[in-house]
């Protein structure tokens, strides 16, 4: 399947200003939803993500990531490579990208995730180099 070309770019202004803002904090970058299921509108849609990170992000870096993001409909939660590995209702709150707190869920679309930036398949795990 391929992405609507307003999803591509909205995932590539995202990769640069995270990566601009806190470089090697994003190793993993998940779609579901609309976006992973193939019914992405582009006028109506948001684009709701998991983020997969090195470790908690600093104080103010993601309100400053989804600050220079603008107004691009892309919402989502940031866990660890060691959060993937429990049960979401154990983990508790999470960083979101926008000012509310986030409670990973399991959701039935988190089975159709789309991979704008899978881990490396070459390292132990598939895990980044850093981890």
């Amino acid at each position: 399947m391929t992405p609507h070309p307003k999803i591509d770019a909205i995932v590539e202004t995202y990769l640069s200003v995270a990566d601009a803002e806190a470089p090697g904090l994003v190793e993993g970058l998940y779609l579901e939803g609309s976006a992973a299921l193939g019914d992405y509108r582009p006028d109506t849609s948001d684009i709701d993500f998991v983020a997969v990170t090195t470790g908690p992000p600093a104080p103010g870096v993601l309100e400053r990531i989804h600050t220079r993001l603008g107004a691009h409909p892309f919402e989502g939660v940031y866990l660890t490579w060691d959060d993937l590995g429990h049960d979401p209702a154990e983990l508790g709150e999470r960083p979101p990208s926008e000012g509310r707190q986030a409670q990973p869920t399991r959701r039935a679309e988190s089975r159709h995730l789309a991979h704008p930036r899978p881990p490396r398949p070459d390292l132990p795990g598939g895990r980044s180099p850093k981890s």
